[in-house]
Parts: structure tokens; C-alpha cells; sequence
């Protein structure tokens, strides 16, 4: 016999508020992105909407339109919790399907033991994504804040290594992917930060490796990822040879002073 589902309330009036008041500082600083974005969704959202009643519920999942805007990657989830935030209005409970298809962490994703069946826990689902997201948001304003005390209680520090091996890089960077429109709004604020090097190592998993770097051109490039390029087309820095030589030094330096602490013990 099949479990019974209920339907669940729609998500609280702080959720919404939160994921919407999101998207539109998003679409403020980033209309192109949006603009990609709403494009793709509307193509996608409108083959589900007419998918027959008797095929499955995934069958939107099996279409080009699908892959055309997952090729957008994770950037995009906060965009697709406002969509879901709006599922009374619009319809919009399939994006359940792309959010799952994109979220890396497993925190975030509602567990369950069988894959969805019906309508009703399509619905269900989408309810408590904009929740958990909207935790997931609290989370994240909280550690931006902390990271930027660090950034200003550090200020006369030159070295990025004291801004990037610390705790709240840390706690920032184990967030992973899925705030990455979040990281994109204060480094459109904030050029000067280090913005680049957490959007770098969110993505790819190790920092730049830069020494030298023009922080206009940086933001000029990621600011283009965001808004116009694919998960596929992410930026990839080259170290130069100036940058294996510095690295070289400071690793000696590094040895250096680690040699010479033990011998001080």
C-alpha cells in the first residue's frame, strides 16, 4: 500500500521573503545573469507544464530544454528556490528536479526513500527546499559578516594567506557551491577583498596559485561567468612562471621556519 502524503503548508512568510528579497539583489546587480536564467526556465517550465498526466513525473528531466539549464550549474540554485518559493502561483514544484540535479550538499537536499510519485509529493518536496535554503541563508549572511570582521580587524595585513587560512574563509568555503550568488553580490560590492580566491577554490577546489593579479580584470571575468557562461566554461588561471617561482620560495621559507622552530623545542 502506498504511504499516504500530505500536502505541506506553503512555505512560511519569512522564507519567501528571504529567497525573494535574494533573487531581486541578485537581478539588481546581475540582470544579465537573471535574464539567462529566466530565459532557459521558461523554456524548461514550459515543457513540463506540458507533459501528459500519464507519462512520469520525470519525463521533463529526458529533454534538451533540461540540460540546457542545468548547464548553468549550481550558481543558479538560489534562483530556482525563488521559483519554488512561487510554486501556489506558478506551477513551478518541477524545479524540484533541477535543484536535486544540482545541489551538491547533502545537507540541503530533503531525504527520502523512494523516488517522488505523484504531484502532491512534488509539491511536499518543493516546500521544504525554500525552507531549508532559507536556514541555509541565515547561515550564510552569518559567516559573510564574520569573515568580513576578520577582513577589518586584519586590515593592515598585506599577505592574503591571513585572510584565506583562517576559520572564517573556512566555514565560507565548506558552504560549497550553492552560494555562490551570494559570495558574487558582496564582491561586486567589495572588488578590493578576497573574494576571487573563495570563488576559486569554491569551484575548483585549491586556489588561484596567483602572486600577481589585476583584481579589476578578476571581477570583470567572474562577473562574466555569472551572468553569461556555463558550469563548463568556468575560469581556470594558468600559474605563470613568476607564480611557481614565488610559490618555490615560500615553501623553502615555510621549511626554513619550521626547521628552525623544532630545532628551538
Amino acid at each position: 500500500m502506498e504511504p499516504h502524503w500530505q500536502i505541506s503548508p506553503n512555505p512560511s512568510q519569512e522564507a519567501v521573503e528571504s529567497v525573494t528579497n535574494l533573487y531581486n539583489a541578485i537581478n539588481l546587480k546581475f540582470p544579465e545573469g537573471v535574464r539567462n536564467f529566466e530565459s532557459k526556465w521558461a523554456a524548461w517550465h514550459n515543457i513540463c507544464l506540458k507533459t501528459p498526466t500519464s507519462a512520469s513525473l520525470y519525463a521533463c528531466t529526458q529533454t534538451d530544454e533540461f540540460e540546457a539549464i542545468k548547464m548553468l550549474g549550481p550558481k543558479i540554485i538560489q534562483f530556482v528556490i525563488f521559483k519554488l518559493a512561487r510554486d501556489d502561483i506558478h506551477q513551478n514544484s518541477y524545479g524540484v528536479f533541477l535543484y536535486n540535479a544540482l545541489e551538491f550538499d547533502t545537507n540541503y537536499i530533503v531525504k527520502r526513500d523512494r523516488p517522488l510519485a505523484s504531484h502532491e509529493e512534488l509539491q511536499r518536496e518543493s516546500s521544504q527546499l525554500v525552507e531549508l535554503n532559507y536556514q541555509r541563508n541565515k547561515i550564510v549572511e552569518e559567516r559573510i559578516a564574520a569573515w568580513q570582521r576578520h577582513h577589518e580587524n586584519n586590515q593592515i595585513h598585506s599577505n592574503s594567506i591571513i585572510y584565506t587560512e583562517c576559520e572564517e574563509y573556512s566555514d565560507l568555503l565548506e558552504m560549497g557551491p550553492s552560494i555562490i550568488p551570494q559570495i558574487m553580490l558582496m564582491y561586486e560590492e567589495n572588488y578590493e577583498g578576497f573574494w576571487h580566491e573563495l570563488l576559486y577554490e569554491i569551484i575548483h577546489g585549491h586556489k588561484m596559485g596567483a602572486w600577481c593579479y589585476q583584481k579589476g580584470y578578476l571581477i570583470d571575468m567572474w562577473c562574466q561567468f555569472f551572468n553569461e557562461r556555463g558550469w563548463n566554461e568556468i575560469p581556470v588561471y594558468t600559474p605563470s612562471e613568476f607564480d611557481r617561482m614565488m610559490s618555490k620560495i615560500d615553501s623553502e621559507d615555510e621549511e626554513g621556519e619550521s626547521f628552525r622552530q623544532s630545532g628551538q623545542q
